[in-house]
């Protein structure tokens, strides 16, 4: 028996076009407001380390968020990390512009 062909999984769009296509289907499938979409790619155009998205409201208890936008880094520990939050995207940009790694959760190299 022969391994399957899976070259076509590997066949994949460059860059973050990936990541492009998911959020217009993601944003027509859940009814993101209008132009929430465009405003998405303008912050990462301006910082292109950040992954921004819209959530919707939730009101599950215990995993309560604001309806608005959010930003992940797409590099080091964003595992760690809280996703950065604005109502709209100039407020979130700013969040952007003003982060700065947590120094305690961090670990600092062992030569200090």
């Amino acid at each position: 028996m022969s391994a399957p062909d899976v070259a076509p999984y590997f066949d994949l769009p460059p860059g973050n076009d990936l990541a492009r296509r998911n959020r217009l289907l993601i944003a027509d499938r859940t009814g993101w407001p209008p132009g929430v979409v465009s405003e998405c790619e303008r912050i990462e155009y301006v910082y292109p380390d950040w992954a921004v998205s819209w959530r919707h409201e939730n009101t599950i208890k215990g995993f309560e968020r604001p309806a608005g936008f959010y930003a992940d880094r797409r590099t080091g520990r964003r595992h760690l990390e809280r996703p950065l939050y604005g109502a709209v995207g100039k407020v979130l940009e700013a969040q952007i512009k003003a982060w700065r790694p947590d120094p305690d959760r961090w670990p600092r190299p062992l030569d200090e």
